[in-house]
């Protein structure tokens, strides 16, 4: 079995090749508009969602897939990425999906659903992260 660590949305991620570790660069929580911004938009700001994921029990190795769903304010959902995760060779696993765009409809909380599947079986399909994106229209000269 897989379980599922962590998620963080943010601009980048670089590894260090020496260390193996994982430097996530400004992490994004939301994006300010401007008043006169018509919607439907399209943010070209770089996204990343990384997860970390790690075996149940240490000494099994495990197999599985994630799937990335957006579910905007107004109830729409749409899949955005799935990927493979193999645990067999290793303890950990680090799940990277970079987009270079993704449109918003309406302004308001957006929410990244990591979904995983353990085994590739449908009936282990689960949700095990949430992570908030909030699309906000302001007035650059009225901070909140």
């Amino acid at each position: 079995m897989i379980d599922h660590v962590w998620s963080v949305l943010c601009a980048n991620c670089i590894i260090d090749r020496d260390s193996n570790n994982l430097c996530l660069i400004d992490t994004i929580e939301q994006f300010n508009l401007p008043l006169d911004v018509k919607f439907p938009v399209m943010i070209a700001n770089p996204l990343t969602l990384v997860s970390l994921w790690s075996r149940s029990d240490l000494e099994k190795g495990a197999k599985g897939r994630a799937i990335i769903m957006i579910h905007d304010p107004t109830g729409t959902s749409r899949e955005l990425a799935e990927y493979e995760i193999d645990l067999t060779a290793h303890r950990r696993f680090r799940g990277r999906s970079a987009f270079q765009g993704i449109g918003f409809k309406v302004p308001g909380k957006y929410l990244f659903e990591i979904i995983l599947t353990n085994d590739g079986r449908q009936e282990t399909k689960k949700s095990v992260a949430s992570i908030p994106l909030e699309i906000r229209v302001t007035d650059p000269e009225k901070p909140d």
